[in-house]
């Protein structure tokens, strides 16, 4: 599962990735800080979740760079119908319970789930975890190979037709 977390707090930052990583589940995380960054990441490849906060600085590079609310310009880049990712499932966590009052209309229609966090608090996790557990994309085969003896199964791991996670 490919995930994309966009967040400039790295306090928060840390704690998402500690969710995402405690499901249990082949997680591969990229992140960014700025809406920029998510710009361009958002428009390279696909995800299978995005996790956004509502508030982030333009460009991230600099500290004159302050933090403002770019809710209608992620809903954009996000929703584009020319995006790769225009169907990806969308997490919003914030802290600025105003910024998500005030977006809650424009968020929904573009089927975003927001949730608000609140630091030392567990309860934005159960939320958090519910979401991204049912994003896990289905497991899906090309074919199985099902094979009556185990020398025939070893054949085939060392023609290389498996992955390296195949058990016998």
């Amino acid at each position: 599962m490919k995930v994309l977390v966009v967040e400039d707090n790295p306090e928060k930052l840390s704690e998402i990735k500690d969710v995402l990583n405690g499901i249990g589940f082949d997680i591969k995380i990229k992140d960014c800080n700025s809406i920029i960054s998510f710009s361009a990441e958002i428009n390279k490849e696909t995800f299978d979740l995005v996790v956004v906060d509502l508030v982030l600085p333009i460009f991230g590079e600099t500290v004159l760079d302050k933090p403002q609310d770019v809710t209608s310009r992620m809903v954009e880049i996000i929703r584009d119908y020319d995006s790769k990712n225009y169907k990806t499932p969308v997490i919003a966590i914030t802290q600025f319970s105003d910024s998500a009052e005030s977006n809650f209309s424009n968020l929904n229609r573009h089927d975003i789930n927001v949730i608000t966090y609140e630091q030392g608090s567990e309860d934005w996790k159960k939320s958090f975890i519910r979401k991204i557990v049912s994003c896990i994309p289905k497991v899906t085969y090309d074919f199985i190979i099902v094979c009556a003896l185990e020398k025939e199964a070893e054949s085939y791991i060392e023609a290389g037709y498996t992955k390296p996670k195949t058990s016998i």
